[in-house]
This record gives structure tokens, C-alpha cells and sequence, in this order.
């Protein structure tokens, strides 16, 4: 992974084309590239060496100097904090894995939050045909999986936040109201 401050002002809409460009510069595909307000985040199926990783700074932007907030708790209450911190910081592709972890923890709604982040990461991606596939197919399942855990997702609020990110407009409403004292994660 490689992070760049998104000083051009890239919007999620325009990252098939950053994609396109940065493969291009680096002769190596495929790369994955999300956009954030903040970021600029590839990922490369091989590390960059320095001097590619130089040349993408010199071309497209600077190297991003967000660090992600330490969260001082331990277990599950340690993971739930990671997650909103990725949310936070528009990382929602590591968000969606911190979700998959959680899963495999067997916290309920860990699943149900791999699926939220990942869609605004498909977002992030420019790429509103997954996101309409994962929202139409994927999140009725998993959400009718998911009853009773105590995590409220409103789908159609999670709709108009993918399609915000899209935009480029700043999404200020949260999509999960995590509470981790609240939350059980005791399988039933």
C-alpha cells in the first residue's frame, strides 16, 4: 500500500483514470487506486521500490503524512476502535478489513461491517457498479443475517453515503453507531 496526500483535490469519480495514469508511470498493472478527500491509496500486487514510489510523488502527489490514531484498549473493544478510526480517516477499505476480522472474532456485526466499508471503498474506487451489486444483493443477506445485533445500518443512508463519496461531497453522518460497552458479541 501506498498513500498520497490528495493535494490535486482527485475525486472517487476520477480514479479509473488515476488508475490508468499511475499504471502507466510505474509499467505495472494491476493497481488498485481509492480516493479519498485526504488520500490517494494504491495498492500494488508487488511493494514499490523507492524510485517508483518517487516518481509518483514528482507526478501525481506527495506521500501522505496521516498516521492512523493509536487505540489504547485490547480484544474486541481494541478492533472497534480501529474501525471507527479507519472510517474516520476515509480508509475504508482497511476498515472493511478490520470488519472481516471482527467477523472472525465472532462479533455478530462484523460481517455487516466489512459489507458497509466496503462499499464506500468500491466507492472510493469510482466504481458505482459494484456498489449498486453490493447494495442491491450482498447487504440484504448479510443485514438479514445480522438481526438483533445491535449495530443499526440504515441501507438507504448507506446508499446516498456511497454516492456521496462518488461526488466528492463530504459525508458527515455517520453509518454505524458503535457503542462498543453496549454491544455483546456472546454468540447466541
Amino acid at each position: 500500500m501506498t498513500y498520497l496526500s490528495n493535494t490535486q483535490g482527485y475525486c472517487p469519480v476520477e480514479a479509473p483514470l488515476l488508475r490508468e495514469k499511475i499504471e502507466s508511470l510505474l509499467g505495472m498493472r494491476p493497481v488498485i487506486v481509492r480516493v479519498s478527500t485526504r488520500e490517494i491509496h494504491l495498492y500494488t500486487p508487488i511493494p514499490l521500490g523507492r524510485r517508483m514510489e518517487e516518481t509518483l510523488w514528482d507526478r501525481v502527489a506527495p506521500p501522505s503524512t496521516i498516521e492512523e490514531p493509536a487505540c489504547p484498549q485490547s480484544g474486541i473493544p481494541r478492533v472497534l476502535c480501529r474501525y471507527k478510526a479507519l472510517l474516520r480517516l476515509e480508509r475504508y477499505w482497511e476498515a472493511h478489513e478490520v470488519g472481516e476480522e471482527l467477523w472472525r472474532l465472532g462479533f455478530p456485526a462484523g460481517q455487516l461491517m466489512a459489507v458497509a466499508a466496503g462499499v464506500l471503498a468500491r466507492a472510493q474506487e469510482g466504481d458505482s457498479r459494484a456498489v449498486e451489486t453490493i447494495l442491491d444483493s450482498i447487504l440484504p443477506v448479510v443485514a438479514g443475517g445480522q438481526a438483533g445485533v445491535g449495530i443499526p445500518l440504515d441501507p438507504a443512508r448507506l446508499r446516498e453515503e456511497a454516492y456521496k463519496t462518488l461526488a466528492c461531497s463530504s459525508s458527515s453522518v455517520p453509518l454505524l453507531i458503535i457503542d462498543p460497552p453496549l454491544l455483546s458479541y456472546r454468540r447466541k
